[in-house]
């Protein structure tokens, strides 16, 4: 798991909005995406970043499933709770993603 600056967001595309961080996930498992998604979001309360993009490899005719889809999910989960309070589906040519939108610390929910 790579978490990159905000200078290092830029290099990723425009197209794949703006964000205070990314969260590099391209080249992971699955499974290894999965615990960096919650190790995120767990500790959303204490993160300075108003905005996360999260960054998964493209799928490819010759890839097999990426975590595109259960990072999806489980960002989706996270929106239904409200953990995250904006969920953008993002593309370029190099990578594809989720922008997200923490919601102001005081309103985070408790577990």
């Amino acid at each position: 798991m790579t978490v990159l600056d905000k200078s290092a967001v830029g290099q990723l595309g425009e197209s794949l909005g703006e964000a205070d961080t990314a969260l590099d996930l391209r080249g992971l498992s699955s499974g290894q995406a999965l615990e960096a998604v919650v190790s995120l979001l767990e500790s959303a309360k204490a993160q300075s970043a108003v905005s996360t993009l999260v960054v998964v490899d493209h799928a490819g005719e010759n890839t097999g499933e990426t975590p595109f889809l259960p990072v999806g999910r489980r960002l989706l989960e996270a929106r239904r709770r409200g953990i995250i309070a904006d969920l953008k589906t993002v593309y370029s040519d190099t990578a594809t993603g989720f922008l997200i939108r923490m919601p102001a610390a005081d309103r985070i929910p408790q577990k």
